[in-house]
């Protein structure tokens, strides 16, 4: 019933894209990250280092696109999701993937990714970008089998994986274990681009979003709880693209933080669709909520839930300043030669419709081509302005008092809360200037 109800959804999906296929979208993303290539990646490496210095802590939203290998064998056309968090680390005495906000210095971030062959467990941790997105590749270097087996080895060493149980992605029988080291190499080797080393053979785009200590500590609780639920209460995780995936713990972790809806999992028929939660609208609809729609008045958030709620409770509006987007390109990119796993220039990025008023291309290119989006420090210049007017309209209509006592306080939160934002703003141009000498 639900494989039939799936199969009619997307036909419908196919109607509503109305010609715009896969391959059609990919070459639209794969053109646009062509384009943006040269202009941005320094960012990154720079960014990296000054973004740490203003938000200690942060969590990007990413989504990867489909992993080509050389051979011609192709992922997922829908692509992968995951999280970084930076202010949590890999809980090192918990018997399975656990994460804490407990960390010894210098140790404070974990890549999270949900992999289709776990049974027992969710999702897998891995510390460090560098390991996460790069899986510790230097530039320079062949990325060829010889690599990939001894960074298997290493991997297989560090205990990640542990206590883990893996099934065949294709036959999903579980893995053979008389043999624990193949066993571990086996299923090392499936996380590769998923959970390890993503950017080997997937271009990936996140978004960085400033947060709290306290929200970060409910996306440690939460994604903590998610896998006690399948190791600790015995059941057993089951991937659905459509009802329990990577998309789903991806956005559900940003849910947790107060900054998205929560997408519901192993759904009913009658609430499937709209708790499908696809990795690249994923990462669109966090990029949307946190820095591309235009700043909210006090009365957008006073009509919205989730923004009202967290604006009382935590203090923070989503859409703020030091959101930002990145990207990451593939191994190889600029030199193919060196990438002898994966296509280098084929990776895309599937999506379903967004909205009837704006393409995929129209919103992605407009994401990477006005600086405040993915350059701090026009970022910062650019909020500086925005809380300046929002600031403006919030005390002007204050000027004209509500009898609507629940409004007068999302009003009077709402002022506090962005001439906090506003001064913290100019400091941070103030310390950005001084770091960037």
């Amino acid at each position: 019933m639900r494989v039939t109800f799936t199969l009619v959804f997307l036909t419908l999906t196919s109607t509503v894209l109305a010609g715009v296929n896969m391959k059609t979208i990919g070459n639209i993303t794969t053109k646009i990250t062509k384009k943006i290539e040269n202009q941005i990646s320094h960012i990154n490496e720079t960014e990296s280092r000054l973004y740490r210095e203003l938000y200690p802590t942060f969590m990007d939203g990413c989504a990867s696109g489909q992993v080509v290998h050389l051979n011609g064998n192709r992922g997922s056309a829908l692509g992968h999701a995951t999280v970084f968090i930076k202010g949590a680390c890999i809980d090192k005495n918990a018997a399975f993937p656990q994460v804490t906000t407990e960390c010894a210095p210098g140790e404070d971030e974990v890549g999270v990714s949900a992999n289709g062959q776990f049974m027992n467990v969710n999702w897998i941790a891995l510390p460090t970008e560098k390991t996460f997105f790069n899986g510790d590749i230097e530039e320079g270097s062949v990325l060829d089998d010889a690599y990939r087996e001894e960074y298997i080895k290493k991997m297989s060493a560090s205990g990640f994986w542990k206590n883990i149980q893996a099934r065949n992605t294709s036959t999903k029988a579980p893995l053979p274990s008389t043999d624990k080291v193949e066993y571990n190499r086996l299923m090392i080797k499936e996380s590769i681009t998923l959970d390890v080393g993503l950017t080997w053979g997937r271009q990936t785009v996140c978004q960085r979003v400033p947060m709290s200590k306290n929200q970060i500590q409910r996306v440690v609780d939460f994604l903590n709880k998610k896998n006690q639920y399948y190791y600790v209460e015995g059941h057993t995780y089951t991937w659905d693209m459509w009802g329990n995936s990577c998309g789903h713990l991806a956005q559900n972790a940003f849910a947790a933080a107060g900054i998205m809806t929560e997408k519901k999992v192993d759904s009913n028929l009658l609430s499937l669709i709209p708790n499908i939660s696809v990795p690249s609208n994923f990462f669109y609809n966090l990029a949307s909520k946190t820095t591309l729609n235009d700043f909210p008045s006090v009365r957008d958030i006073y009509r919205d839930r989730i923004q009202k709620k967290l604006l009382l409770e935590d203090g923070i509006i989503a859409n703020q300043a030091g959101a930002t987007s990145r990207y990451h390109p593939v191994y190889g990119v600029q030199t193919p030669e060196l990438n002898k796993l994966f296509n280098a220039t084929e990776s895309r990025t599937g999506v379903l419709p967004i909205n009837l008023f704006e393409t995929i291309g129209q919103r992605l290119e407009r994401l990477f081509q006005e600086e405040k989006h993915f350059d701090l420090k026009e970022n910062l210049k650019a909020y500086e302005v925005i809380y300046e007017k929002a600031l403006e309209d919030a005390k002007n209509i204050a000027e004209r008092r509500s009898s609507n006592r629940n409004f007068e306080a999302v009003l009077q939160k709402y002022i506090e809360v962005v001439e906090a934002q506003l001064a913290d703003t100019k400091e941070k141009i103030v310390k950005i200037e001084e770091l960037s000498q």
